[in-house]
């Protein structure tokens, strides 16, 4: 509401749903006259059971094991 106030367009997208993410984009593309802001909601890790929320595993380097077992995962869910 803040930069709403300011005269931009802003958007709330599920920032995991490619589908809603692309028609976001494609909505700003079309707003004309002022600027548009997309805010992605996300979850860090998302999809992988010891990744999911734990702030922890953002931006840190994995071991061999965290790797495999977050692939697996993400395969099984594919």
């Amino acid at each position: 509401s803040k930069f709403e106030a300011f005269g931009w367009r802003a958007a709330n997208v599920d920032g995991h749903d490619i589908t809603d993410l692309c028609a976001a984009f494609d909505h700003a593309r079309e707003t004309k006259g002022r600027p548009s802001m997309l805010i992605a909601q996300t979850i860090k890790g998302r999809g992988v059971s010891f990744m999911e929320g734990v702030i922890e595993y953002h931006g840190s380097t994995l071991s061999a094991d965290e790797v495999s077992r977050a692939l697996a995962e993400l395969e099984a869910a594919r």
